[in-house]
């Protein structure tokens, strides 16, 4: 199972359905921060347990989760309930692919991607009533995702960072935990 935190794209679920044959799962997280930030529920959440909510997965379920630029519409508090989350949800040796851009965005909107093929993404912004809460560093998304094992991470050009994160397995006499593969498996 595939989950992917953002819009339906249809060349997304083309790609991923066609060359694995898996479940895709899409939350669409930025209609529910759209719909929040119309309403003006954004400012008075201390808690964040709704971006969790969003998430219906059962723990360890998910063999892999897409957050293309997902966090940084999130508060600090948002983030860290929905990483815990995601963490559970992810199976042993799941990945977690993370993107986000290291410069801030005044625009109220955010970005999609559409897998061209296997090389090219296709970045489109689109308009809506969520804004930008942070600039995310590498180090707040080691941190946040400290569970998890960083297997690659790159950074673009456009200063924007791509992380892929594995969640390790564990043995089931000790509970501890079994190093991961280094390298991603595609």
């Amino acid at each position: 199972m595939l989950l992917d935190l953002g819009r339906v794209v249809g060349d997304n679920v083309a790609f991923f359905t066609s060359r694995f044959a898996c479940r895709l799962v899409v939350v669409d997280l930025f209609a529910d921060l759209d719909e929040r930030s119309s309403a003006g529920e954004r400012d008075g959440d201390q808690t964040g347990e709704w971006v969790a909510e969003r998430i219906r997965a059962e723990s360890e379920s998910v063999d892999a989760i897409l957050c293309w630029d997902t966090f940084e519409h999130l508060t600090a508090v948002e983030g860290q309930v929905l990483a815990a989350k995601l963490t559970r949800v992810l199976r042993p040796h799941g990945v977690l692919l993370l993107s986000f851009s290291g410069e801030w965005n005044t625009r109220p909107g955010y970005a999609t991607y559409g897998i061209v093929d296997r090389s090219t993404l296709r970045r489109q912004f689109f308009a809506g009533a969520s804004r930008q809460m942070r600039v995310l560093t590498s180090r707040e998304v080691t941190e946040t995702f400290r569970n998890l094992s960083i297997v690659d991470a790159c950074l673009l050009a456009t200063r924007a960072q791509e992380m892929v994160f594995r969640k390790p397995s564990y043995s089931t006499a000790t509970r501890k935990g079994v190093a991961s593969r280094s390298r991603l498996d595609a």
